[in-house]
């Protein structure tokens, strides 16, 4: 950072961490549901941070499976999924030409 300001260069910073996470799905995506996803749903319902949206979706999920739903429908990128990278890449580029 010190190099950058003696040489007056601009510095980026990207949230590398959650980057895959913000694409949106361009092509429909099925998976199968995790074994876990039933606790985590519980969990969610149960807890009392959780706001009044993520209780009501999770128990909207939660009766879905109960009625035998074994997959589900991806609607944003996961990490290890083939559009994750383009998608992040795409989304970049739009939010450049706006600014």
């Amino acid at each position: 950072m010190a190099l950058a300001s003696e040489l007056k260069l601009k510095i980026w910073q990207y949230d590398v961490i959650t980057a895959y996470l913000n694409g949106q799905l361009e092509k429909k995506v099925i998976m199968e549901i995790s074994e876990m996803l039933e606790e985590m749903l519980r969990r969610i319902s149960a807890a009392k941070t959780s706001n009044i949206l993520e209780i009501a979706r999770a128990q909207a999920m939660f009766k879905m499976i109960e009625k035998g739903g074994d997959v589900c429908r991806l609607k944003r990128a996961l990490y290890g999924l083939g559009q994750a990278g383009w998608q992040w890449q795409v989304k970049s580029k739009i939010e450049k030409l706006g600014s």
